[in-house]
C-alpha cells in the first residue's frame, strides 16, 4: 500500500517523518510533517486559500489497520499543530483524493476547509485543505 517502504524510507532520511507509539514500541501510524512551501500547493483552482501565509505541510497520514478508528490520526494531525506552533506558525495545508471520503470527513470535522484543486507533479488532481488557528 501507499506509502511504501522506500516513501517512508525517503521521509525519514529528510528529517520530516514522524511516527505514533504505542507502549514506546509498536509504530501504530505515520506522516510526513514538514514547515515549509509545497510546490503543489502554488496553484489552486475552483477555490482559493484561506491565506497566504507560511504553513506546516502534512503528507502520508498512515495508520496501522488495527489501530483504525482509535483516534490515531487526530492525535497525528494535533502533534502538526504543536510542530506549526514551534515554528511560530499558524496554518496547516493538506491535500487528499477527491475520493478518500473518511479523509475528507475526518479533515471537516478538524476544522480544515475545503480550498480548492490542485495537482501533482504528475498530474493527479487532490481537493486542497487548510486550517488556520
Amino acid at each position: 500500500g501507499y506509502p511504501n517502504e522506500e516513501v517512508i524510507s525517503q521521509d525519514i532520511k529528510t528529517g520530516n517523518s514522524y511516527v505514533l507509539v504505542e507502549d514506546g514500541k509498536n509504530v501504530i501510524g505515520t506522516a510526513y510533517i514538514v514547515a515549509g512551501h509545497e510546490p503543489n500547493y502554488d496553484y489552486i483552482e475552483d477555490g482559493k486559500w484561506l491565506n497566504d501565509h507560511p504553513y506546516v505541510v502534512v503528507h502520508r497520514i498512515a495508520i496501522s489497520k488495527d489501530y483504525k478508528g482509535k483516534d490515531c490520526a487526530r492525535q497525528l494531525m494535533a502533534f502538526a499543530e504543536s510542530v506549526a506552533g514551534m515554528h511560530h506558525l499558524h496554518d496547516i495545508r493538506i491535500d487528499t483524493h477527491h475520493q478518500n471520503l473518511p479523509m475528507r470527513k475526518f479533515l471537516s470535522k478538524l476544522g480544515y476547509h475545503a480550498c480548492g484543486t490542485i495537482y501533482l507533479k504528475n498530474g493527479d488532481k487532490r481537493i486542497a485543505y487548510q486550517k488556520s488557528f
